[in-house]
Protein backbone atom coordinates (compact mmCIF):
# COMPACT_ATOMS: atom_id res chain seq x y z
CA UNK A 1 0.00 0.00 0.00
CA UNK A 2 2.90 2.35 0.45
CA UNK A 3 4.99 1.53 -2.31
CA UNK A 4 2.22 3.53 -4.87
CA UNK A 5 2.46 6.36 -2.24
CA UNK A 6 6.49 6.56 -2.27
CA UNK A 7 6.64 6.23 -5.89
CA UNK A 8 4.05 9.14 -6.19
CA UNK A 9 6.27 11.43 -4.00
CA UNK A 10 9.44 10.54 -5.56
CA UNK A 11 7.53 11.58 -8.97
CA UNK A 12 6.93 15.14 -7.51
CA UNK A 13 10.20 15.19 -5.78
CA UNK A 14 11.69 14.83 -8.89
CA UNK A 15 9.35 17.22 -11.48
CA UNK A 16 10.12 19.97 -8.30
CA UNK A 17 14.09 19.17 -8.66
CA UNK A 18 13.68 19.70 -12.72
CA UNK A 19 11.59 22.77 -11.86
CA UNK A 20 14.04 24.34 -9.90
CA UNK A 21 16.75 23.15 -12.38
CA UNK A 22 15.08 24.80 -15.41
CA UNK A 23 14.21 28.37 -13.38
CA UNK A 24 18.05 28.11 -11.98
CA UNK A 25 19.43 27.93 -15.63
CA UNK A 26 17.15 30.14 -17.18
CA UNK A 27 17.99 32.91 -14.11
CA UNK A 28 21.57 31.93 -14.51
CA UNK A 29 21.21 32.59 -18.60
CA UNK A 30 19.50 35.75 -17.62
CA UNK A 31 22.24 36.96 -15.01
CA UNK A 32 25.18 35.96 -17.42
CA UNK A 33 23.24 38.04 -20.44
CA UNK A 34 22.91 41.02 -18.11
CA UNK A 35 26.32 40.60 -16.48
CA UNK A 36 27.24 40.50 -20.35
CA UNK A 37 25.68 44.04 -20.72
CA UNK A 38 26.73 45.69 -18.15
CA UNK A 39 30.31 44.25 -18.55
CA UNK A 40 30.32 45.81 -22.42
CA UNK A 41 29.28 49.38 -20.68
CA UNK A 42 31.87 49.70 -18.39
CA UNK A 43 34.05 48.38 -21.13
CA UNK A 44 33.21 51.39 -23.33
CA UNK A 45 33.37 53.69 -20.43
CA UNK A 46 36.80 53.36 -19.58
CA UNK A 47 38.10 52.85 -22.69
CA UNK A 48 36.73 56.81 -23.47
CA UNK A 49 38.04 58.04 -19.68
CA UNK A 50 41.62 57.08 -21.22
CA UNK A 51 41.29 59.49 -24.05
CA UNK A 52 40.30 61.94 -21.82
CA UNK A 53 43.82 63.94 -21.91
CA UNK A 54 44.17 63.71 -25.41
CA UNK A 55 42.76 65.68 -28.75
CA UNK A 56 40.92 62.72 -30.20
CA UNK A 57 37.30 63.81 -31.83
CA UNK A 58 36.09 60.31 -31.85
CA UNK A 59 32.86 60.00 -30.26
CA UNK A 60 32.80 63.73 -29.05
CA UNK A 61 29.78 64.12 -27.43
CA UNK A 62 29.88 60.58 -25.59
CA UNK A 63 33.83 61.72 -24.48
CA UNK A 64 32.21 64.67 -23.54
CA UNK A 65 29.63 63.17 -21.04
CA UNK A 66 32.37 60.50 -19.56
CA UNK A 67 35.10 63.15 -19.46
CA UNK A 68 32.95 66.63 -18.38
CA UNK A 69 31.10 63.85 -15.94
CA UNK A 70 28.04 65.33 -16.67
CA UNK A 71 24.73 64.29 -19.36
CA UNK A 72 22.52 66.86 -20.63
CA UNK A 73 18.95 66.09 -21.15
CA UNK A 74 15.96 67.31 -23.05
CA UNK A 75 13.11 66.77 -20.75
CA UNK A 76 9.62 67.51 -20.63
CA UNK A 77 8.36 69.30 -17.94
CA UNK A 78 4.38 69.25 -18.27
CA UNK A 79 3.66 66.27 -18.85
CA UNK A 80 1.74 64.41 -16.05
CA UNK A 81 3.88 60.98 -15.12
CA UNK A 82 6.42 61.42 -17.69
CA UNK A 83 7.89 65.21 -16.60
CA UNK A 84 6.54 67.77 -15.23
CA UNK A 85 7.48 69.77 -12.41
CA UNK A 86 7.21 69.23 -8.54
CA UNK A 87 7.74 72.86 -7.06
CA UNK A 88 11.57 73.46 -8.42
CA UNK A 89 12.40 69.40 -8.92
CA UNK A 90 11.67 67.63 -11.85
CA UNK A 91 9.82 64.42 -11.88
CA UNK A 92 8.27 61.74 -13.75
CA UNK A 93 9.14 58.19 -15.01
CA UNK A 94 11.17 60.14 -17.81
CA UNK A 95 13.46 61.89 -15.23
CA UNK A 96 13.61 58.96 -13.26
CA UNK A 97 14.96 57.46 -16.71
CA UNK A 98 17.61 59.87 -17.47
CA UNK A 99 18.89 59.96 -14.20
CA UNK A 100 19.23 55.90 -14.11
CA UNK A 101 21.17 56.23 -17.52
CA UNK A 102 23.33 58.78 -16.01
CA UNK A 103 24.33 56.68 -13.46
CA UNK A 104 24.99 53.76 -15.94
CA UNK A 105 27.73 56.01 -17.13
CA UNK A 106 28.74 57.33 -14.23
CA UNK A 107 27.92 60.76 -14.56
CA UNK A 108 25.20 63.57 -13.13
CA UNK A 109 22.58 64.29 -15.46
CA UNK A 110 21.32 68.28 -16.14
CA UNK A 111 18.14 68.68 -17.40
CA UNK A 112 16.36 71.09 -20.00
CA UNK A 113 13.15 71.33 -20.26
CA UNK A 114 12.11 71.55 -24.14
CA UNK A 115 8.99 71.07 -25.96
CA UNK A 116 7.11 69.35 -28.88
CA UNK A 117 8.44 72.32 -31.01
CA UNK A 118 11.88 72.65 -30.29
CA UNK A 119 13.00 69.31 -28.52
CA UNK A 120 14.89 68.61 -31.60
CA UNK A 121 15.74 72.13 -32.92
CA UNK A 122 17.84 72.34 -29.39
CA UNK A 123 19.35 68.87 -29.73
CA UNK A 124 20.54 70.02 -33.43
CA UNK A 125 21.75 73.18 -31.72
CA UNK A 126 24.04 70.92 -29.17
CA UNK A 127 21.96 72.25 -25.97
CA UNK A 128 21.45 69.03 -24.96
CA UNK A 129 23.54 66.01 -25.89
CA UNK A 130 20.22 63.49 -25.59
CA UNK A 131 16.29 64.30 -25.89
CA UNK A 132 14.18 61.88 -23.74
CA UNK A 133 11.10 63.78 -24.06
CA UNK A 134 7.92 61.56 -25.02
CA UNK A 135 9.05 61.92 -28.64
CA UNK A 136 7.49 59.59 -31.04
CA UNK A 137 10.10 57.65 -33.14
CA UNK A 138 8.82 58.63 -36.41
CA UNK A 139 10.39 57.91 -40.52
CA UNK A 140 10.14 61.87 -40.92
CA UNK A 141 11.91 62.47 -37.59
CA UNK A 142 14.28 59.64 -38.68
CA UNK A 143 15.69 61.39 -41.09
CA UNK A 144 17.03 64.13 -38.91
CA UNK A 145 18.36 62.85 -35.78
CA UNK A 146 19.07 58.87 -34.66
CA UNK A 147 16.80 57.27 -32.33
CA UNK A 148 18.26 55.45 -30.26
CA UNK A 149 16.63 51.45 -30.11
CA UNK A 150 15.31 49.29 -28.47
CA UNK A 151 12.92 52.46 -27.65
CA UNK A 152 11.45 52.80 -23.89
CA UNK A 153 7.85 53.36 -24.24
CA UNK A 154 5.05 52.66 -26.76
CA UNK A 155 1.87 54.66 -26.80
CA UNK A 156 -1.21 54.51 -28.61
CA UNK A 157 -4.01 56.78 -28.90
CA UNK A 158 -7.02 56.38 -26.46
CA UNK A 159 -10.16 57.36 -26.63
CA UNK A 160 -12.15 58.04 -23.49
CA UNK A 161 -15.48 58.54 -21.96
CA UNK A 162 -18.38 57.56 -19.84
CA UNK A 163 -18.10 54.44 -18.56
CA UNK A 164 -22.18 54.03 -20.18
CA UNK A 165 -21.18 54.82 -23.63
CA UNK A 166 -20.93 52.45 -26.43
CA UNK A 167 -18.15 53.33 -28.24
CA UNK A 168 -15.70 50.61 -29.04
CA UNK A 169 -14.22 51.78 -31.68
CA UNK A 170 -13.32 53.64 -34.77
CA UNK A 171 -16.31 53.23 -36.84
CA UNK A 172 -18.65 53.62 -33.46
CA UNK A 173 -17.38 57.56 -34.01
CA UNK A 174 -19.63 58.34 -36.92
CA UNK A 175 -21.41 61.93 -36.58
CA UNK A 176 -20.24 61.61 -32.51
CA UNK A 177 -18.02 64.53 -31.06
CA UNK A 178 -14.87 64.00 -30.01
CA UNK A 179 -12.59 66.49 -28.36
CA UNK A 180 -8.76 66.39 -29.85
CA UNK A 181 -5.44 67.79 -29.90
CA UNK A 182 -4.47 69.78 -32.55
CA UNK A 183 -1.66 68.41 -34.66
CA UNK A 184 -1.91 64.78 -33.58
CA UNK A 185 -1.62 62.41 -36.82
CA UNK A 186 -4.59 60.05 -35.43
CA UNK A 187 -7.12 62.66 -35.84
CA UNK A 188 -6.65 61.55 -40.11
CA UNK A 189 -8.02 58.66 -38.94
CA UNK A 190 -10.78 59.80 -36.93
CA UNK A 191 -12.09 62.02 -39.27
CA UNK A 192 -11.70 59.16 -41.50
CA UNK A 193 -14.23 57.54 -39.50
CA UNK A 194 -16.53 60.76 -40.20
CA UNK A 195 -16.86 61.69 -36.43
CA UNK A 196 -17.01 65.35 -35.91
CA UNK A 197 -14.10 66.66 -34.47
CA UNK A 198 -13.66 69.28 -31.59
CA UNK A 199 -9.92 70.98 -31.37
CA UNK A 200 -7.58 72.11 -28.52
CA UNK A 201 -4.50 73.22 -28.15
CA UNK A 202 -3.67 72.19 -25.06
CA UNK A 203 -4.05 68.71 -23.18
CA UNK A 204 -5.00 70.09 -19.91
CA UNK A 205 -8.17 72.22 -21.59
CA UNK A 206 -9.06 69.00 -22.72
CA UNK A 207 -9.14 67.10 -20.08
CA UNK A 208 -10.94 70.01 -18.25
CA UNK A 209 -13.58 70.16 -21.00
CA UNK A 210 -14.42 66.54 -20.04
CA UNK A 211 -14.79 67.06 -16.92
CA UNK A 212 -16.98 70.01 -16.97
CA UNK A 213 -18.82 67.65 -19.65
CA UNK A 214 -18.10 69.99 -22.65
CA UNK A 215 -16.67 67.07 -24.16
CA UNK A 216 -18.37 63.48 -24.15
CA UNK A 217 -15.55 61.99 -25.58
CA UNK A 218 -11.61 62.91 -26.11
CA UNK A 219 -8.49 61.58 -27.86
CA UNK A 220 -4.82 61.69 -27.10
CA UNK A 221 -1.65 59.90 -26.44
CA UNK A 222 -2.83 56.89 -24.40
CA UNK A 223 0.09 57.57 -22.07
CA UNK A 224 -1.31 61.03 -21.25
CA UNK A 225 -4.97 60.03 -20.67
CA UNK A 226 -3.47 56.89 -18.39
CA UNK A 227 -1.97 59.60 -16.37
CA UNK A 228 -4.51 62.44 -16.06
CA UNK A 229 -8.02 60.27 -16.38
CA UNK A 230 -8.00 56.58 -16.09
CA UNK A 231 -4.66 55.73 -14.22
CA UNK A 232 -4.24 54.47 -11.26
CA UNK A 233 -3.20 58.50 -10.12
CA UNK A 234 -5.63 60.07 -12.45
CA UNK A 235 -8.19 62.68 -9.74
CA UNK A 236 -10.47 59.72 -8.49
CA UNK A 237 -13.54 61.40 -9.83
CA UNK A 238 -12.65 61.41 -13.34
CA UNK A 239 -11.69 57.38 -12.49
CA UNK A 240 -14.33 56.47 -11.25
CA UNK A 241 -16.89 58.18 -14.29
CA UNK A 242 -14.78 57.77 -17.50
CA UNK A 243 -12.75 54.82 -18.72
CA UNK A 244 -10.54 53.92 -21.84
CA UNK A 245 -13.04 53.06 -24.67
CA UNK A 246 -10.61 51.34 -27.11
CA UNK A 247 -6.92 52.54 -28.27
CA UNK A 248 -4.79 52.54 -31.70
CA UNK A 249 -1.92 54.08 -34.25
CA UNK A 250 0.36 52.72 -31.52
CA UNK A 251 3.67 54.46 -32.02
CA UNK A 252 7.47 53.78 -30.40
CA UNK A 253 8.91 56.37 -28.46
CA UNK A 254 12.69 56.88 -28.56
CA UNK A 255 15.87 58.68 -27.19
CA UNK A 256 17.24 61.14 -29.88
CA UNK A 257 20.77 61.74 -30.43
CA UNK A 258 22.60 63.48 -33.14
CA UNK A 259 23.22 61.43 -36.52
CA UNK A 260 26.84 62.19 -36.03
CA UNK A 261 26.95 60.19 -32.24
CA UNK A 262 24.97 57.30 -33.58
CA UNK A 263 27.88 55.08 -33.11
CA UNK A 264 29.18 56.09 -30.19
CA UNK A 265 26.73 57.46 -27.32
CA UNK A 266 23.45 56.17 -29.55
CA UNK A 267 25.37 52.04 -29.32
CA UNK A 268 26.45 52.91 -25.19
CA UNK A 269 22.74 53.90 -24.92
CA UNK A 270 20.92 51.20 -26.31
CA UNK A 271 22.70 48.95 -25.15
CA UNK A 272 21.59 50.39 -21.24
CA UNK A 273 17.92 50.29 -22.31
CA UNK A 274 18.46 47.05 -23.89
CA UNK A 275 19.74 46.11 -20.37
CA UNK A 276 16.83 48.02 -18.70
CA UNK A 277 14.55 45.66 -20.54
CA UNK A 278 16.12 42.83 -19.46
CA UNK A 279 16.55 43.64 -15.94
CA UNK A 280 13.01 44.98 -15.31
CA UNK A 281 14.00 48.70 -14.79
CA UNK A 282 11.87 50.18 -17.07
CA UNK A 283 9.02 48.36 -15.42
CA UNK A 284 9.48 49.63 -12.16
CA UNK A 285 10.18 52.97 -12.77
CA UNK A 286 6.73 53.03 -14.68
CA UNK A 287 4.99 51.44 -12.03
CA UNK A 288 6.49 54.45 -9.40
CA UNK A 289 5.28 56.74 -11.49
CA UNK A 290 1.57 55.21 -12.79
CA UNK A 291 2.49 54.52 -16.13
CA UNK A 292 0.82 51.71 -17.79
CA UNK A 293 3.59 48.33 -18.33
CA UNK A 294 2.28 46.88 -21.08
CA UNK A 295 4.55 47.52 -23.32
CA UNK A 296 7.32 47.11 -21.18
CA UNK A 297 6.24 43.63 -20.06
CA UNK A 298 6.09 42.76 -23.68
CA UNK A 299 9.62 44.15 -24.27
CA UNK A 300 11.41 42.17 -21.54
CA UNK A 301 9.97 39.32 -22.83
CA UNK A 302 11.72 39.99 -25.69
CA UNK A 303 14.76 41.75 -24.41
CA UNK A 304 15.13 38.16 -22.42
CA UNK A 305 15.68 35.76 -25.58
CA UNK A 306 19.10 34.86 -25.88
CA UNK A 307 18.98 35.76 -29.67
CA UNK A 308 17.90 39.92 -28.90
CA UNK A 309 21.84 40.27 -27.56
CA UNK A 310 24.64 38.76 -28.75
CA UNK A 311 27.85 36.74 -27.36
CA UNK A 312 29.85 39.90 -27.74
CA UNK A 313 27.58 42.54 -26.00
CA UNK A 314 25.93 43.90 -28.79
CA UNK A 315 22.18 44.26 -29.52
CA UNK A 316 20.44 42.24 -32.38
CA UNK A 317 18.64 44.80 -34.97
CA UNK A 318 16.13 42.25 -35.46
CA UNK A 319 14.54 42.87 -31.78
CA UNK A 320 13.90 46.81 -32.87
CA UNK A 321 10.41 48.13 -33.43
CA UNK A 322 10.29 49.84 -36.95
CA UNK A 323 9.84 53.66 -36.73
CA UNK A 324 6.32 54.93 -37.42
CA UNK A 325 5.09 56.08 -40.94
CA UNK A 326 3.16 58.73 -40.05
CA UNK A 327 2.77 60.40 -43.83
CA UNK A 328 0.21 61.43 -45.77
CA UNK A 329 0.33 59.32 -48.69
CA UNK A 330 0.83 62.22 -51.67
CA UNK A 331 -1.73 63.19 -54.29
CA UNK A 332 -0.87 63.14 -57.72
CA UNK A 333 -0.45 66.93 -57.41
CA UNK A 334 1.42 66.74 -54.57
CA UNK A 335 4.96 68.11 -56.42
CA UNK A 336 3.39 70.71 -58.13
CA UNK A 337 1.34 72.09 -55.26
CA UNK A 338 4.63 72.16 -53.38
CA UNK A 339 6.13 74.19 -56.57
CA UNK A 340 3.55 76.98 -55.86
CA UNK A 341 4.05 77.15 -52.37
CA UNK A 342 7.28 77.25 -52.87
CA UNK A 343 6.84 79.88 -55.05
CA UNK A 344 4.31 82.06 -53.17
CA UNK A 345 7.01 82.17 -50.38
CA UNK A 346 10.02 83.45 -52.46
CA UNK A 347 8.24 85.60 -54.78
CA UNK A 348 5.61 87.08 -52.42
CA UNK A 349 6.87 86.40 -49.03
CA UNK A 350 3.11 84.67 -48.30
CA UNK A 351 3.68 81.24 -46.29
CA UNK A 352 1.10 78.81 -47.04
CA UNK A 353 0.25 75.24 -47.18
CA UNK A 354 -2.62 73.45 -48.78
CA UNK A 355 -2.89 70.31 -47.65
CA UNK A 356 -6.33 69.73 -48.67
CA UNK A 357 -4.38 69.22 -51.92
CA UNK A 358 -1.70 67.50 -50.93
CA UNK A 359 -2.60 64.31 -48.74
CA UNK A 360 -4.98 61.75 -50.04
CA UNK A 361 -6.48 61.51 -47.24
CA UNK A 362 -6.84 65.45 -46.77
CA UNK A 363 -7.85 65.76 -50.34
CA UNK A 364 -10.66 63.16 -50.06
CA UNK A 365 -12.32 64.54 -47.23
CA UNK A 366 -12.36 67.95 -48.94
CA UNK A 367 -14.26 66.67 -51.71
CA UNK A 368 -17.03 65.40 -49.67
CA UNK A 369 -16.99 68.24 -47.95
CA UNK A 370 -17.78 70.15 -51.23
CA UNK A 371 -20.49 67.55 -52.33
CA UNK A 372 -22.69 67.51 -48.74
CA UNK A 373 -22.14 71.22 -48.85
CA UNK A 374 -23.50 72.10 -52.27
CA UNK A 375 -25.98 69.23 -51.69
CA UNK A 376 -27.03 71.22 -48.33
CA UNK A 377 -27.48 74.45 -50.36
CA UNK A 378 -29.78 72.71 -53.09
CA UNK A 379 -31.97 70.64 -50.52
CA UNK A 380 -32.06 73.95 -47.63
CA UNK A 381 -33.65 75.77 -50.73
CA UNK A 382 -36.07 73.07 -51.45
CA UNK A 383 -36.98 72.50 -47.71
CA UNK A 384 -37.45 76.43 -47.74
CA UNK A 385 -39.76 76.52 -50.50
CA UNK A 386 -41.05 73.73 -49.02
CA UNK A 387 -41.92 75.19 -45.50
CA UNK A 388 -43.41 78.46 -46.95
CA UNK A 389 -45.87 76.70 -48.46
CA UNK A 390 -46.73 73.89 -46.25
CA UNK A 391 -46.79 76.90 -42.82
CA UNK A 392 -48.70 79.05 -45.45
CA UNK A 393 -51.30 76.53 -45.82
CA UNK A 394 -51.65 75.59 -42.34
CA UNK A 395 -52.52 79.23 -41.63
CA UNK A 396 -55.11 79.67 -43.48
CA UNK A 397 -56.28 76.13 -43.08
CA UNK A 398 -60.52 76.16 -42.57
CA UNK A 399 -59.73 74.01 -39.49
CA UNK A 400 -59.37 76.30 -36.96
CA UNK A 401 -56.90 73.90 -34.50
CA UNK A 402 -54.69 73.46 -37.77
CA UNK A 403 -54.38 77.42 -38.53
CA UNK A 404 -53.82 78.29 -34.36
CA UNK A 405 -51.03 75.79 -34.84
CA UNK A 406 -49.77 76.80 -37.85
CA UNK A 407 -49.21 80.43 -36.40
CA UNK A 408 -47.90 79.63 -33.42
CA UNK A 409 -45.46 77.45 -35.54
CA UNK A 410 -44.60 79.93 -38.08
CA UNK A 411 -43.47 82.75 -34.82
CA UNK A 412 -41.60 79.95 -33.11
CA UNK A 413 -39.66 78.72 -35.69
CA UNK A 414 -38.97 82.10 -37.25
CA UNK A 415 -38.09 83.59 -33.84
CA UNK A 416 -35.87 80.72 -33.42
CA UNK A 417 -32.01 80.99 -33.96
CA UNK A 418 -31.33 78.22 -36.62
CA UNK A 419 -28.70 76.87 -34.58
CA UNK A 420 -30.75 76.38 -31.71
CA UNK A 421 -33.55 74.06 -34.40
CA UNK A 422 -30.16 72.10 -35.16
CA UNK A 423 -29.68 71.33 -31.79
CA UNK A 424 -33.11 70.91 -30.83
CA UNK A 425 -33.70 68.56 -33.98
CA UNK A 426 -30.49 66.62 -32.72
CA UNK A 427 -31.91 65.56 -29.11
CA UNK A 428 -34.88 64.48 -30.65
CA UNK A 429 -33.26 62.40 -33.37
CA UNK A 430 -30.91 60.94 -31.12
CA UNK A 431 -33.84 60.26 -28.60
CA UNK A 432 -35.31 57.49 -31.36
CA UNK A 433 -32.69 57.11 -33.96
CA UNK A 434 -29.33 55.98 -33.91
CA UNK A 435 -27.34 59.22 -34.88
CA UNK A 436 -25.84 58.80 -37.97
CA UNK A 437 -24.27 60.94 -40.89
CA UNK A 438 -27.80 60.54 -42.90
CA UNK A 439 -30.00 61.82 -39.70
CA UNK A 440 -27.61 64.75 -39.36
CA UNK A 441 -27.53 66.23 -42.90
CA UNK A 442 -31.86 65.39 -43.02
CA UNK A 443 -32.26 67.07 -39.61
CA UNK A 444 -29.73 69.91 -41.16
CA UNK A 445 -31.89 70.33 -44.29
CA UNK A 446 -35.13 70.74 -42.18
CA UNK A 447 -33.99 72.80 -39.42
CA UNK A 448 -32.48 75.44 -42.10
CA UNK A 449 -35.76 75.00 -44.32
CA UNK A 450 -38.38 75.43 -41.28
CA UNK A 451 -36.50 78.49 -40.33
CA UNK A 452 -36.43 79.93 -43.31
CA UNK A 453 -39.80 78.84 -44.81
CA UNK A 454 -41.25 80.41 -41.53
CA UNK A 455 -40.19 83.86 -43.14
CA UNK A 456 -41.71 82.78 -46.72
CA UNK A 457 -44.66 82.07 -45.14
CA UNK A 458 -45.45 85.06 -43.81
CA UNK A 459 -44.47 86.86 -46.96
CA UNK A 460 -47.37 84.93 -48.62
CA UNK A 461 -49.69 85.75 -45.82
CA UNK A 462 -49.06 89.15 -46.08
CA UNK A 463 -49.49 89.29 -49.83
CA UNK A 464 -53.05 87.03 -49.22
CA UNK A 465 -54.07 89.43 -46.47
CA UNK A 466 -53.68 92.53 -49.16
CA UNK A 467 -54.97 90.32 -52.19
CA UNK A 468 -57.63 88.24 -50.93
CA UNK A 469 -59.27 86.70 -53.73
CA UNK A 470 -55.82 85.46 -55.06
CA UNK A 471 -56.48 81.93 -54.35
CA UNK A 472 -53.49 80.16 -56.35
CA UNK A 473 -50.82 79.56 -54.45
CA UNK A 474 -48.60 80.22 -57.49
CA UNK A 475 -49.65 83.40 -58.10
CA UNK A 476 -49.12 84.25 -54.39
CA UNK A 477 -45.91 83.44 -55.11
CA UNK A 478 -45.19 85.18 -57.83
CA UNK A 479 -46.42 88.22 -55.75
CA UNK A 480 -44.12 87.28 -52.59
CA UNK A 481 -41.11 86.70 -55.14
CA UNK A 482 -38.64 89.06 -53.82
CA UNK A 483 -39.56 88.00 -50.29
CA UNK A 484 -39.35 84.35 -50.96
CA UNK A 485 -36.02 85.23 -53.12
CA UNK A 486 -34.51 86.84 -49.67
CA UNK A 487 -35.41 83.33 -47.66
CA UNK A 488 -33.39 81.29 -49.93
CA UNK A 489 -30.83 83.08 -50.35
CA UNK A 490 -30.80 83.16 -46.15
CA UNK A 491 -30.76 79.32 -46.59
CA UNK A 492 -27.82 79.02 -48.39
CA UNK A 493 -26.44 81.50 -45.97
CA UNK A 494 -26.88 79.55 -43.07
CA UNK A 495 -25.97 76.37 -44.49
CA UNK A 496 -22.11 76.27 -43.31
CA UNK A 497 -23.76 76.27 -39.37
CA UNK A 498 -25.12 72.33 -40.26
CA UNK A 499 -21.19 71.88 -39.26
CA UNK A 500 -22.25 72.07 -35.55
CA UNK A 501 -24.25 69.13 -35.52
CA UNK A 502 -21.87 66.73 -37.13
CA UNK A 503 -23.06 67.29 -40.84
CA UNK A 504 -19.92 66.70 -42.73
CA UNK A 505 -20.23 69.77 -45.38
CA UNK A 506 -16.60 71.76 -46.07
CA UNK A 507 -16.68 73.35 -42.79
CA UNK A 508 -16.69 70.65 -40.79
CA UNK A 509 -14.40 68.92 -43.38
CA UNK A 510 -11.86 71.76 -43.26
CA UNK A 511 -11.38 71.48 -39.25
CA UNK A 512 -10.80 67.74 -39.86
CA UNK A 513 -8.01 68.45 -41.54
CA UNK A 514 -6.76 70.92 -39.82
CA UNK A 515 -6.56 69.10 -36.70
CA UNK A 516 -4.11 66.95 -38.52
CA UNK A 517 -2.22 68.80 -40.13
CA UNK A 518 -2.16 72.04 -38.22
CA UNK A 519 -2.84 74.08 -41.03
CA UNK A 520 -5.79 76.58 -40.11
CA UNK A 521 -5.13 79.90 -42.52
CA UNK A 522 -5.73 78.45 -45.94
CA UNK A 523 -8.39 75.94 -44.82
CA UNK A 524 -10.69 78.57 -43.07
CA UNK A 525 -9.76 81.02 -46.44
CA UNK A 526 -11.23 78.23 -48.60
CA UNK A 527 -13.85 77.90 -46.62
CA UNK A 528 -14.86 81.33 -46.35
CA UNK A 529 -14.19 82.11 -50.58
CA UNK A 530 -16.18 78.78 -51.17
CA UNK A 531 -19.09 80.11 -49.43
CA UNK A 532 -19.38 83.70 -50.69
CA UNK A 533 -19.40 81.86 -54.58
CA UNK A 534 -22.05 79.28 -53.29
CA UNK A 535 -24.04 82.39 -51.96
CA UNK A 536 -23.37 84.82 -55.10
CA UNK A 537 -24.57 81.73 -57.25
CA UNK A 538 -27.93 81.48 -55.45
CA UNK A 539 -28.40 85.44 -55.23
CA UNK A 540 -27.47 85.51 -59.52
CA UNK A 541 -29.96 82.10 -60.11
CA UNK A 542 -32.33 83.53 -57.63
CA UNK A 543 -32.56 87.46 -59.59
CA UNK A 544 -32.33 85.25 -63.16
CA UNK A 545 -35.60 83.59 -62.29
CA UNK A 546 -37.44 86.10 -60.05
CA UNK A 547 -36.35 88.77 -63.10
CA UNK A 548 -37.05 86.79 -66.26
CA UNK A 549 -39.20 84.19 -65.80
CA UNK A 550 -41.26 86.05 -63.13
CA UNK A 551 -40.92 89.26 -64.27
Amino acid sequence: MTYPVVTNVMRYASFLVLCLLVHCVSAQSLSSQSLLVSSTIKEVREQVLKTCSTDSVSGETLKKIICSGEIHFGIRTNYKSFGELDGDKNVGFEVDLARQIARELGVHPIFVSVGPADRIAVLLEKKVDVVLATMAHTSARAAVVEFVRPHYYSSGTSVVGSRSSDVESLRDLAAKPICVPLGSYANMLIAQAQARLLIFDRPVRMVDALRYGACALIAHDESLLHASVTGPKAPEALRDKYEKKFSFADVPWGLAVRREDAASLGRLLGLILANFHVEGVLIDLARKNGVSDDFLLQQQKLWREPHCISSSGDVNPACFLPAANLTEPETRIAQRVAIFQTWLATAADIKLTFPMMTGKISLELFLRGMVVSLGVVVLSIFSTLLFSVLLFQMMVSQARPVRIFGRLSVITLANSPTILLLVLGYLIATSFVVYGLGIAIFISVLAIGANNGANGAQALSEVNRLKPGEKKITELAINAKVQLRACVINAAKTSPVAAFIGTPELLSSLTNIASFTGEKFATYWFVTLFYIAVVQAVVLLSAYVVDRKYR
